[in-house]
């Protein structure tokens, strides 16, 4: 399964156009945002996960700046929105496309390309797209929840 991680402006670009339903036929999207933001995205479709957490790492944080953590609910959301069936590709964004949607693109690369696969010739790998980051800095927080729900609710 191909992943792919781009930043929020990559779909702020094509808001409202023609592009925007191409991509919504044609991909999952992960669209993650944080406090004060908008999705990129105009209504609602079955194939755009919206998502609404911070880029953050603990609780006294998140209530110290009354900022959203990301948790097991969403970690269910993810899970239920990926295993429905289908072969489309995955775009995960959030603002930047480095730290949070790292950590969703990482997890799902696991799972989806690991995890579920049994064999070699199925795998792709992870693709990071960001045209001004060689490589992602995965939240640690928003990953340790998703692997511990994987182990708790056992997908």
């Amino acid at each position: 399964m191909i992943i792919h991680i781009v930043p929020r402006i990559h779909f702020e670009q094509i808001k409202g156009s023609c592009i925007e339903d191409d991509y919504k036929s044609k991909y999952r999207i992960i669209s993650i945002k944080g406090k004060g933001e908008d999705y990129p995205f105009t209504g609602d479709h079955p194939n755009v996960l919206k998502l609404n957490f911070d880029d953050i790492t603990t609780e006294a944080i998140a209530k110290e700046h009354d900022l959203i953590l990301f948790n097991y609910v969403h970690a269910n959301q993810i899970m239920e929105f990926i295993n429905k069936p289908s072969d489309l590709p995955i775009f995960v964004h959030c603002t930047a496309g480095v730290c949070r949607s790292g950590a969703v693109g990482e997890f799902l690369n696991d799972y989806l390309n690991r995890y579920k696969m049994t064999e070699a010739t199925h795998m792709d790998w992870i693709h990071n797209i960001n045209e001004w980051a060689e490589k992602i800095i995965p939240n640690v927080h928003v990953k340790s929840v998703l692997y511990g729900y994987l182990r708790e609710v056992g997908y």
